[in-house]
Parts: structure tokens; sequence; C-alpha cells
């Protein structure tokens, strides 16, 4: 009986540890154009309905194929920066999280760090890179850029397509469900116990 307890403890903290599969938040891989000149770059997006997200990673596409790409620091905000890209830092207005940790040619954020649904963000990066865009744009996406780290970015116009980016996450498990799979795992080993006992 205590082994059958052991065991089923041990399955449930598997169970909850497991990491679930990153999910694409938002995307757009549509362009075929590629920035014969770096830019530093800068999107804007509103996140779709269902998380929060967690363990964030965000990359942009390079060249003409779809290889993940991602150089410097890139900084989260929740509003446009209206700045200059060597004046990006934490005290940039609407600062909400950065980093400089690239694994496979993807940004990855402090895994803690969470977003939500519905709600629009922008994302600067602060070197300077040669990526693919263009295709067509939506009225929550923009794209940020400048040719110059010492000159203010400028906005696209509605329409004149995007840089492609991959921003991708995990579902926040509600802790309800850890909740009612603790309750079942308890109710099965009561009844187990009741049945032995």
């Amino acid at each position: 009986m205590k082994n059958t307890v052991l065991v089923s403890i041990c399955l449930f903290a598997v169970l909850v540890s497991m990491p679930l599969p990153a999910d694409t938040i938002t995307q757009h891989v549509g362009g075929n154009v590629v920035s014969d000149t770096g830019y530093w770059w800068g999107v804007t997006f509103q996140t779709p309905t269902g998380g929060p997200w967690d363990k964030l990673t965000f990359n942009f596409y390079g060249e003409t194929t779809i290889t993940p790409d991602a150089a410097g620091t890139l900084y989260l905000l929740s509003q446009p920066f209206t700045g200059v890209p060597n004046a990006l830092s934490s005290t940039a207005p609407g600062f909400i999280a950065s980093t400089s940790t690239i694994v496979g040619g993807e940004w990855v954020f402090n895994s803690s760090l969470t977003v939500q649904p519905g709600t629009q963000y922008y994302l600067f990066a602060d070197q300077q890179m040669v990526i693919e865009g263009g295709g067509t744009d939506v009225a929550t996406t923009r794209n940020y850029f400048t040719t110059d780290p010492n000159t203010t970015y400028l906005v696209s116009s509605p329409g004149s397509g995007q840089p492609d980016f991959l921003f991708a996450g995990t579902v926040v498990p509600e802790p309800s469900l850890l909740r009612l799979t603790a309750l079942g795992l308890a109710s099965g080993l009561v009844r187990l116990r009741r049945r032995h006992g």
C-alpha cells in the first residue's frame, strides 16, 4: 500500500513538473523581401484570445529562409518607443522586460514573465539586423525601423508590410486545473486505501 501511495505521488509530481509545449502566440511569415540594408527593428502586435503565456521567446526571420534570427538585446514594452536605439534601456516608458539571452536564433525571456491575451505589446531590438519581411499587415500590427542607432525609429504606414517574426510561449495552466488533478489523485488514494484497509 505504501509503495502504491509513493508511486502515485511521484507520478503526480512528474506530471506537474513536465514542461508544456510552446505555442505560437502571434507571427508574421508572409514576407518575401530582404532588408538589404541592416535596420534597427521594432514591432507591435496584439496578443490573441487564450493565454496568459509564460516561457516567452521571440525571433525575426533572417534573409530568404525561415531561419530564426536574433541579435543584441530585445525590449518588451507596453507602448511605442519614441527614442533612438542607443537609448533603449529599462528606463524606457512602458518598459516590461528585456533579454540578451539568445538560444537557437531566438531571444529567450525570463521564464516567469507573463503576457496577457488581447493586449498590445511592443518589441524593440537594439542591434542592427538584416531580416526578411513584406507581405500584408493588419490594424494591430506595425513595424518600427531606423538605419542609424542615433536616429529615432520611424513607424510603418498601414499596409506597408511587416518584418517576419515569431512570438511564442506556453499557456499558463489555471491553478484550478492543478487543484482538480490533486483532488482526483487524493480521492483515488482514499478509495484504494479503503479497498485494501
